[in-house]
């Protein structure tokens, strides 16, 4: 099992943005030994990536908090277009 847990952490490491479904087919390729997506989710929610949680977290001032529900109901209506060239925007690179 320490094996299998290494296994799904490198794979995990190398493509971040694998779903459970993904991760599946490959981790029995790998090992041998078939499981379902809900036990490589488990697995990953117990040992993986998403276990270390920031010990402080910095907690959002009131007037923050107004600014980003403002800047959200702005946004709310936006069409998938718009999405899209904002992330292309958004995104590293892009300038």
């Amino acid at each position: 099992m320490a094996n299998e847990n290494r296994y799904l952490s490198i794979t995990v490491r190398s493509n971040r943005h694998a779903t459970a479904s993904q991760l599946s087919p490959g981790f029995y390729a790998a090992t041998g030994s078939r499981v379902s997506r809900f036990t490589v989710s488990r697995r990953l929610h117990e040992r993986g990536p998403f276990v270390r949680r920031p010990a402080v977290r910095i907690p959002l001032i009131s007037v923050n908090r107004r600014v980003r529900l403002a800047w959200c109901r702005d946004h709310r209506d936006w069409s998938t277009d718009q999405w899209r060239q904002f992330s292309s925007l958004m995104s590293p690179g892009s300038a």
